[in-house]
């Protein structure tokens, strides 16, 4: 790969505002694969991927324009798990597209690891480990290797963190927002339940009291997103200290604010349920009431982050490679695990002890009865917070990759241009 077939692009505001604006509602329908992590950070976190998603794809389809390629974007519902396919014809024949972008903080400086540049990038496009500060992997999750797609298109983002949001940086765009989380989120969030109220044509209806040191104003609103019987509902609260009462509900997807001084002077907000009409019981696939009452919810100012990306934030869109050429490489690399830090922080560790899971998990992309010792490209998570490490997702504390991931490297992609190509 050149650094000239690298494409750099900037997002517009309202390629940011779209992608802030689909995060707001579609949390409910969202596959959570890291079901472990439902706090109000994790809950965050989610948001915050799809926000960066959808800014991503719309950048990809501005370069798909230019290069004359006519992509049709098969056209979803919010409520689907797979909303973004991108079909267009690759040699004459029409192909599947999954967009995988990652992101880089440029405002940490780790000791050990180089400062992000392009240059030291395409420097390491063909380095496979195993020291995780050059090591570049263009990865997919092994729950979506088996997915019904064609081919893959790596991107990844790079700006200042914009997992907290921070009222000293003076972003005046903002979509400040919090979700329903822990032990709340089957009764508020469950597509299921969801589902079930709108069959019986019932909702809920939650009191909200929210505590503030800013003045009571106009100004000063809150926004509670969610359905009501398959349409969107987005109720307003201004900013007091009095009971409130808002609803009809099916799910509750997220509370926001534009105004980040309503942020600023927040003590409290609490959430709870003032009534729900649906009466009967809506099992779980483990057979838990997800209709069960909620706890009251607090969120205070440290649960909420900013899902309008940061003015500094860049996108580079790296390549493509079809599913079979991505398999066939990934053969070639070694597996890792996280690094052992007493003997070498800076190193991933071979992967060789293999237990029956793991086995089923390469068999997706090995076949069944093939020695994953010989070779596969492969990084593990200990399932407990930190695994494998590369430059995307450092060996800091709880760091590594979040889920085994399957890879490949930079030098294996076809430039974008290249999509033109017969």
């Amino acid at each position: 790969m050149k650094k000239s077939e690298i494409v750099s692009l900037k997002p517009s505001d309202k390629q940011k505002s779209v992608g802030s604006d689909y995060a707001l509602r579609t949390l409910p329908w969202t596959f959570n694969r890291m079901m472990s992590n439902t706090s109000p950070a994790g809950q965050n976190s989610r948001a915050l991927n799809i926000a960066k998603g959808v800014v991503a794809q719309s950048l990809f389809k501005t370069v798909l324009s230019d290069l004359g390629v006519k992509a049709e974007e098969e056209k979803k519902s919010h409520r689907s798990s797979d909303l973004f396919d991108l079909r267009f014809r690759v040699d004459g024949n029409e192909t599947k597209f999954d967009f995988k972008s990652f992101n880089i903080y440029t405002d940490y400086a780790l000791k050990g690891r180089d400062s992000f540049s392009i240059d030291f990038l395409i420097e390491n496009q063909d380095y496979p480990g195993p020291n995780w500060t050059k090591f570049f992997p263009m990865l997919v999750p092994h729950t979506q290797i088996g997915q019904d797609k064609d081919a893959f298109i790596f991107a990844f983002g790079a700006s200042k963190d914009f997992r907290k949001w921070n009222p000293a940086n003076g972003q005046k765009n903002n979509v400040l927002a919090t979700f329903p989380f822990g032990e709340n989120l089957p009764f508020y969030m469950s597509p299921k339940l969801c589902i079930a109220r709108e069959e019986a044509k019932k909702g809920f209806y939650i009191k909200v009291i929210i505590q503030s040191t800013m003045l009571s104003g106009p100004e000063a609103k809150f926004f509670f997103t969610g359905e009501y019987n398959g349409k969107g509902v987005n109720y307003e609260l201004i900013d007091n200290s009095k009971v409130q009462v808002i609803g009809p509900f099916s799910c509750l997807s997220s509370i926001w604010t534009r105004d980040s001084r309503s942020l600023i002077g927040l003590e409290s907000m609490q959430v709870s349920l003032h009534k729900n009409e649906l009466k009967s019981q809506v099992l779980s696939a483990t057979r838990k009431n997800l209709n069960s009452e909620p706890s009251l919810m607090e969120f205070r100012q440290k649960d909420f982050c900013n899902l309008i990306l940061p003015d500094d934030y860049e996108l580079h869109i790296l390549g493509w490679i079809s599913k079979g050429d991505y398999i066939e490489r990934c053969l070639s690399y070694s597996a890792w695990i996280w690094p052992k830090d007493s003997e070498d922080k800076y190193s991933n560790q071979h992967w060789t002890t293999f237990s029956d899971s793991d086995t089923s998990t390469m068999a997706k992309v090995l076949g069944e009865g093939v020695d994953p010792k010989e070779g596969l490209g492969i990084m593990k998570t200990t399932g407990r917070g930190g695994g494998a490490a590369c430059y995307f997702y450092p060996n800091i504390h709880g760091g590594g990759i979040k889920e085994t991931n399957f890879y490949v490297l930079l030098d294996d992609l076809k430039p974008i241009r290249k999509l033109m190509e017969k």
